[in-house]
């Protein structure tokens, strides 16, 4: 809540300060020695003119108090709030002094605090380019739903969706697979018919499952069509908000796939081979609650057409590299899929690894039949056995994952296709934004097996 002190997190760690920051139209304002320290420039204040001084490298800093004009080697920009003394302490504007040392600044409001990091190159990424994958595929449609309204009575009508929802729900599912490394998808109009009829039928006969029964007054000709997309779809489902981006975050949860033990929504989406997908989306007046719309979500996940054989090792999730904390909500396991032409169906008793968070240097080793979470499924979800795990296994990481935590991942125990031996090694940054997709739908989404 707004009582609570905020806090500044610099790559996971808890800066220290004399005094609280304070917030002050929308500025936050830090004492200027504790950031400028904490961020490796040198100071000097000039007490005649009431200016402090930072440098770092070839960059300086220059700010007054009472001023709004600040300079970085010499070239003067504007601040909303100026420089002041508070309790004998000099605050300054901590976005503009962490952004002209060249470091990544975020504000999560629900812990009131603000995340300083520096962008570095990690596995092949750097916060610059995931932030620019967000923003090429944020979701973007405002408009109504439906083209044509379903019919949830009977006889039952699948109506049909607008393309710029269709769209977002693309655009997501794109997402994922580009951070996972895996070539993109696109919409097949037959497999979004299917996928409607499959919506309107398990919304109308208040069903969740693959394989819904045909009830009375159903066609064969709608049921049939509704099976083919419920028996091969991801089925979920939300309530309805304003922001109209359902199938957005419905695709976004059944990738996090919490609960999920076989973590199969996650593999069919994460699927090498897949290209055409289908996705359906229909919704109703809550029985319980006339202030509440609940929706029924599908997307058709089992095509095979892809075009593009990606040349992989392994699907990891989540992706290494700089990957967004607000992905990785309370109990989201980890996967390791191996591309099942380089390795060898691996044994739970041989592979063995460690997790290790380098911000505290804690260590979470992987233990076969001992590890909390730590096992290979061998069904068949997508492609190739799946190792999975968690990256704590005290609580501490599910009530308050943080921002700036970086864990290295390590496997053993596994082997190449020709029988020798190989190891897995990557490395997973968690990232803090405030815009275009960095967060999880707040309401709750239910995903059905």
């Amino acid at each position: 809540g707004s009582w609570m002190p905020i806090e500044v997190n610099i790559e996971g760690k808890m800066l220290k300060m004399p005094t609280n920051p304070v917030i002050e139209s929308g500025t936050t304002l830090v004492p200027m020695r504790a950031i400028f320290e904490a961020l490796g420039a040198e100071i000097k204040w000039d007490n005649k003119t009431q200016t402090v001084t930072g440098t770092k490298g070839n960059i300086k800093i220059e700010l007054s108090i009472g001023s709004k004009t600040a300079k970085k080697n010499g070239t003067a920009s504007q601040l909303s709030v100026a420089p002041q003394l508070v309790d004998g302490n000099t605050m300054i504007p901590l976005r503009y002094v962490s952004e002209s040392l060249e470091m990544h600044v975020a504000w999560i409001a629900s812990e009131r605090q603000v995340y300083i990091a520096k962008d570095r190159t990690i596995d092949g990424t750097t916060m610059a380019s995931i932030e620019a994958l967000f923003d090429k595929y944020a979701p973007t449609f405002k408009g109504d739903r439906f083209v044509e309204k379903p019919s949830l009575i009977t006889p039952l009508a699948a109506g049909k969706l607008s393309n710029g929802f269709l769209q977002d729900g693309l655009k997501t599912a794109n997402l994922v697979r580009e951070l996972a490394g895996l070539p993109t998808l696109v919409l097949d109009s037959e497999y979004n018919d299917i996928a409607q009829h499959g919506s309107v039928l398990l919304l109308a006969t208040d069903q969740y499952t693959h394989t819904p029964v045909q009830t009375d007054g159903v066609t064969n000709a709608f049921f049939e069509k509704a099976y083919a997309g419920t028996s091969t779809s991801n089925i979920g489902g939300t309530a309805e908000t304003s922001a109209v981006t359902e199938l957005s975050d419905g695709i976004k949860s059944s990738v996090i796939d919490n609960g999920v033990s076989d973590m199969g929504h996650r593999r069919w989406v994460l699927d090498p081979n897949l290209y055409k997908i289908g996705l359906g989306y229909s919704s109703k007046v809550a029985s319980y609650d006339k202030n509440i719309t609940n929706s029924s979500i599908l997307m058709r996940v089992t095509d095979k057409s892809q075009p593009i054989k990606p040349d992989y090792d392994y699907i990891e999730w989540p992706s290494k590299g700089y990957f967004p904390i607000s992905w990785l909500p309370q109990r989201t396991a980890w996967s390791i899929a191996l591309n099942p032409d380089k390795y060898k169906t691996p044994e739970i008793n041989d592979v063995t690894g460690k997790i290790t968070n380098v911000v505290d240097g804690s260590v979470v080793d992987l233990v076969p039949w001992q590890t909390p979470g730590f096992t290979i499924l061998y069904d068949n979800y997508g492609e190739g056995p799946t190792i999975t795990f968690l990256p704590q296994v005290d609580d501490a990481y599910f009530k308050d994952p943080k921002a700036g935590n970086e864990f290295v991942i390590e496997l053993n125990g596994i082997y190449k296709a020709d029988g020798t031996p190989a190891n897995i090694k990557y490395t997973v940054s968690c990232l803090q934004w405030s815009k275009n997709g960095g967060g999880v739908n707040a309401l709750p989404f239910h995903l059905y097996r």
